[in-house]
C-alpha cells in the first residue's frame, strides 16, 4: 500500500516537472508544429526525456494513439544518435531534425478529410488540436484539412503562411467561408 502510494507521488512530481519543462522549452507555431531543441532535450535527465517526447507527440497527435513506450525510447536513441535522424512517422506525427531542432509536425494520412461547417456563434474542436470559434453573428464558416492546397492560394495570407512547408500547411486547418474563400489557416 506504501509502495504503490510512494509510486503514484513521485509519477506525479515527474508528471509536473515535464508540464513546467514543456511549458518552457517547446515552441508551437500557429499550424501545430511543434520545435524542441536538441540540445535541450538531451540536457535532461532521461525519464524526463522520454516523457517529454511523448508529450510532445500526445500534443500534436491530437492524443489520438496510445503510446508504445518502446517506441518512444526507439526514437529518443534516434534523436541522440547524433545529425542522423532519418524523417519518420510516429503516433500520427512526422519526426526529423531541422537544424538544432526536432521537428514534430502533425501528419496529413493521419487526419480526417471531412469538412465541418460551424454556425454563426458555434465552435469545435478541430483533430483535438485546434479550438476554431466562429465569432460570426450571422454567417456558416467550413473547416477542413488543407490537403488541396496550392502556393496560388496563399497569395494574400501572412508571409509566415506563405514561407511555411506545404507539408505542415496541409495538415493545418483551413478555414473558408460559406463562398469557399479561404479565410485562415491554422
Amino acid at each position: 500500500l506504501r509502495l504503490g502510494a510512494r509510486l503514484r507521488r513521485a509519477d506525479k512530481a515527474l508528471v509536473e516537472m515535464c508540464d513546467n519543462i514543456f511549458s518552457s522549452l517547446v515552441q508551437i507555431d500557429g499550424l501545430g508544429v511543434l520545435r524542441l531543441n536538441r540540445a535541450d532535450l538531451l540536457g535532461l535527465p532521461e525519464e524526463i526525456q522520454v516523457r517529454l517526447v511523448q508529450k510532445s507527440l500526445s500534443f500534436v497527435g491530437g492524443g489520438a494513439k496510445p503510446f508504445a513506450l518502446g517506441q518512444i525510447e526507439q526514437l529518443l536513441s534516434e534523436i541522440k544518435a547524433g545529425d542522423n535522424l532519418a524523417k519518420q512517422t510516429l503516433h500520427g506525427c512526422m519526426i526529423e531534425r531541422r537544424g538544432a531542432n526536432i521537428e514534430i509536425a502533425r501528419e496529413l494520412f493521419a487526419i480526417g478529410k471531412e469538412i465541418y461547417t460551424i454556425k454563426a456563434g458555434e465552435e469545435i474542436l478541430w483533430d483535438s488540436r485546434f479550438l476554431v470559434s466562429n465569432i460570426s453573428i450571422t454567417g456558416n464558416i467550413e473547416i477542413g484539412p488543407g490537403r488541396d492546397l496550392s502556393r496560388a492560394q496563399l497569395k494574400n495570407m501572412p508571409s509566415s503562411i506563405k514561407l511555411a512547408r506545404m507539408a505542415h500547411l496541409r495538415a493545418a486547418p483551413v478555414i473558408k467561408d460559406s463562398d469557399g474563400q479561404l479565410l485562415a489557416i491554422g
